[in-house]
């Protein structure tokens, strides 16, 4: 925001003092810039290397006992934080562009996630000089196209687990998936439903999500017999893991893991999250990670069904 002034001598002590005040905060914005940039740096690459939904499990379990799975697994990861990277240019520039038109700094001008998505992206690209319009179409078509394989992704997490344990059809699975979440998502859409979906949203990334993969560094890291896996990781594949790639699994990425896990929560005990009350907090939040971890694990204790015919 422009405030009016009067007019004084470039020399003197008011003018002096103003212009040493622009310079701090100027200073300061650039620090908030870089801090900014660095966190959804770290996001970034926190979400690319986290198989804790269970998409990339699922979809490695297709994979033949011969398969080439180092080599895949470095390709995989690394095209996908140089995806992220390269939409980081994308972003900001965007946004410096927004910020230098509203006239505010980088960091007030949206938070990352929905904010973005839907309120930061539209009103960058309407204020652009030229081919608005054609701008618009196409990130909202990519936007469109993302959701709809995100889906696919996410369901296909669901089913190749119970296929794999339970030996029911995918076809089946995919019917009864959508099923059941088409009427749970219908809460999303309405009237406080972005509101319980930005609660949703939150806990399963930040709380959820982290809490899995920690877990799952432990299960196979410790419970596994970790070396032979990584002999047989060598065996198939041109990249060879060396003791590093155990120490990673082993203490580098659960600590990571644990400290982002212990900030989140410092966080969220120190303030609640975008000024929610408690109760809806722990019902949407809490309550949903909650319910997931109840449920995976009973249905991690059920037998599948050619064991229980065995026993019986």
């Amino acid at each position: 925001m422009v405030t009016p002034r009067k007019t004084t001598s470039a020399n003197d002590p008011e003018s002096l003092r103003a212009r040493r005040t622009e310079k701090e905060w100027r200073h300061k914005d650039l620090e908030l810039t870089a801090t900014y940039n660095v966190c959804q740096l770290l996001v970034a690459v926190q979400a690319a290397f986290i198989p804790a939904s269970g998409v990339m499990i699922g979809y490695g379990s297709y994979l033949g006992k011969k398969a080439e799975i180092t080599n895949s697994a470095f390709i995989t990861g690394l095209a996908n934080c140089g995806t992220s990277f390269f939409s980081g240019f994308v972003v900001f520039s965007m946004l410096g562009y927004l910020a230098k038109v509203q006239g505010l700094p980088v960091s007030e001008v949206t938070k990352s996630g929905t904010g973005l998505a839907f309120v930061a992206f539209p009103t960058a690209i309407s204020q652009l000089p030229a081919l608005n319009i054609v701008f618009g179409l196409i990130f909202f078509i990519a936007l469109l196209t993302l959701g709809i394989d995100s889906a696919f992704a996410l369901q296909e997490a669901f089913t190749t687990g119970f296929h794999d344990k339970w030996h029911i059809p995918p076809e089946k699975l995919a019917r009864v998936f959508v099923l059941v979440a088409f009427p749970v998502s219908l809460l999303f859409v309405t009237k406080g439903g972005f509101y319980w979906f930005d609660i949703v949203d939150k806990w399963i990334c930040d709380f959820g999500l982290v809490i899995s993969g920690f877990f799952q560094c432990i299960a196979v890291g410790f419970l596994y017999p970790v070396r032979e896996f990584r002999d047989y990781l060598n065996g198939q594949s041109e990249v060879k893991l060396g003791n590093w790639w155990i120490w990673a699994l082993r203490y580098v990425t659960p600590v990571v893991l644990l400290v982002i896990l212990v900030g989140n929560l410092k966080a969220e005990i120190t303030e609640a999250y975008g000024g929610y009350p408690r109760w809806a907090t722990l019902v949407g939040g809490w309550g949903t990670v909650l319910f997931w971890a109840v449920l995976g694990y009973v249905l991690w204790k059920r037998r599948p069904i050619s064991e229980r015919a065995q026993g019986e």
